[in-house]
């Protein structure tokens, strides 16, 4: 793949935007294999051409091609009907 063609890959692009989004939002991965990556913070993601790459906490860095994703979902978080959120002191 061409970065001509990485750029225009829907996946990548709905992850550019999932990793752009001011404020940022979590969000899932789902590969192809059914494997699921949580991305709870910008950081810990990488895009290039092609593909991209998850950096965990321990250090370690795990590489997979754009073919590989099936979803891209934010997480969100649902309230009960009337439910407020509370700072906690």
């Amino acid at each position: 793949m061409n970065v001509k063609d990485a750029a225009m890959d829907p996946m990548m692009q709905a992850i550019r935007r999932a990793k752009s989004a001011t404020p940022f939002t979590p969000f899932t991965i789902e590969l192809s294999s059914g494997t699921t990556l949580a991305v709870t913070h910008p950081e810990t993601i990488a895009l290039g051409e092609g593909g991209f790459a998850v950096i965990y906490r321990s250090g370690g860095v795990e590489v997979f091609p754009s073919h590989a994703i099936a979803h891209v979902r934010l997480s969100v978080k649902r309230r009960k009907k009337g439910a407020v959120s509370q700072k906690k002191p």
